[in-house]
């Protein structure tokens, strides 16, 4: 393995001023990335109206009071959306666009978009809320933590608690990045690490959006490296619960609530603690030895992310590729049998997002690193790893039942 130059073909040589370069004696490797990202792959819509709050809060598992009250103004969540099997419609996030929190801008993934206008047309019935589609109206940008061009140093969560979530010191810099204050911003309400999310008029420039060019890729690739699922891409709508795309963990789930449409088989699977399908991260590598030493790497990386390096390496496969297909099976193997426990569903060169059987992927509970699983049809194993913001096996009765912020 060696060095990447790029992690996708559209950002280019331009890669390189993304991440700075690092040395490590066991690997070498790169520090975070540096980008704005204009995100283009979303559906927007505006729900506006007098009822919007109520009618939002019987349909989504995020608790939109709690949004409007936790500050002095309303902030960003992350919420999916339900149907009466307690299936994901969609999933994502839920902006508001005034104090009054009478519109609401809802920013989802594209591929069931029209079904989302579908079904809250359905139980609109007659609450006053409109419901328009606006996504020529807005731009979904996103900020990672040092965005060099722009002027914006965005400190760890450790130091923007101390503002999160309305980040009104924000507002003393914007000057050098927009000429015009963005309609919503915040942390991202699933992991702040991600960076920065706001959304402003579709006509609004910006000091180095061309920097923005081509990085929604690398945006991608830090997601993928923090193992945050994308409902559409990382699990199908329709047929998956909340809990596989692992919503209860990234604050997309309240369970103090009152009720609200799926509620009862989202309650029914958190009281009994029972979820046996999660997507997680995992690390690519030819042998055993090599592979747990990455995902050693990539914990630390987690633990200590302004001092550690991020072990992401190209790889070279036998046919050719340059990371393992999406799909790709994944089995566990000992003396005795070999045991299907998941399946591929995003990579880019040794990291990947894999859909897995939890209890055979981490037999030890409590830890962090997995056992090597073995790639169907390659001499590759993929190493599982829970993120930084999984709960441990000590606390994950008492955090899984609760939405942060609340008690």
């Amino acid at each position: 393995m060696y060095m990447i130059p790029l992690l996708y073909s559209k950002v280019g040589n331009s890669f390189n001023s993304y991440f700075e370069k690092r040395s490590s004696n066991a690997m070498s490797c790169w520090r975070s990335p540096r980008f704005l990202a204009s995100l283009h792959d979303r559906y927007l819509l505006k729900l506006s109206g007098k009822d919007t709050t109520k009618f939002l809060q019987g349909l989504i598992t995020q608790n939109v009071e709690l949004l409007t009250k936790q500050s002095q103004k309303p902030t960003l969540g992350y919420t999916g959306f339900l149907n009466k099997r307690g299936r994901l419609i969609n999933q994502g996030f839920l902006a508001p666009l005034s104090e009054s929190c009478e519109d609401w801008l809802i920013d989802v993934h594209p591929s069931t978009g029209s079904e989302l206008v579908k079904h809250l047309q359905l139980f609109r019935l007659r609450s006053k809320v409109e419901i328009s589609n606006v996504s020529d109206s807005y731009s979904v940008w996103l900020v990672s933590e040092y965005c060099s061009k722009t002027s914006i140093l965005l400190i760890y969560c450790n130091q923007l608690s101390r503002v999160a979530p309305g980040l009104e010191r924000m507002d003393q810099i914007w000057s050098d990045f927009v000429p015009d204050k963005p309609t919503v911003y915040s942390l991202d309400p699933r992991v702040s690490r991600l960076g920065l999310r706001f959304y402003t008029s579709i006509h609004t420039k910006y000091q180095g959006q061309k920097e923005a060019q081509g990085s929604e890729e690398l945006y991608h690739v830090w997601r993928m490296i923090y193992g945050i699922p994308e409902g559409g891409t990382d699990y199908s709508f329709l047929n998956s619960l909340p809990f596989e795309g692992n919503l209860d963990y990234l604050n997309g789930i309240s369970f103090s609530k009152g009720c609200y449409l799926g509620q009862e088989t989202t309650a029914r699977v958190n009281y009994t603690g029972v979820v046996r399908k999660r997507i997680a991260p995992v690390l690519f590598a030819k042998e055993k030895d090599k592979g747990l030493e990455i995902a050693q790497a990539m914990n630390h990386f987690y633990e200590c992310p302004n001092d550690a390096i991020c072990p992401i390496q190209t790889m070279e496969l036998e046919n050719g590729l340059s990371t393992v297909p999406v799909n790709s099976q994944l089995f566990a193997q000992n003396d005795k049998a070999t045991k299907a426990v998941g399946y591929i569903t995003s990579s880019v060169y040794n990291i990947g997002l894999a859909r897995l059987d939890v209890a055979s992927a981490f037999p030890n509970g409590s830890s962090v690193i997995g056992i090597p699983l073995n790639v169907e049809q390659s001499k590759m194993y993929a190493i599982p790893l829970k993120p930084f913001w999984w709960p441990r096996e000590d606390m994950e009765s008492s955090q899984k039942a609760t939405f942060s912020g609340e008690t």
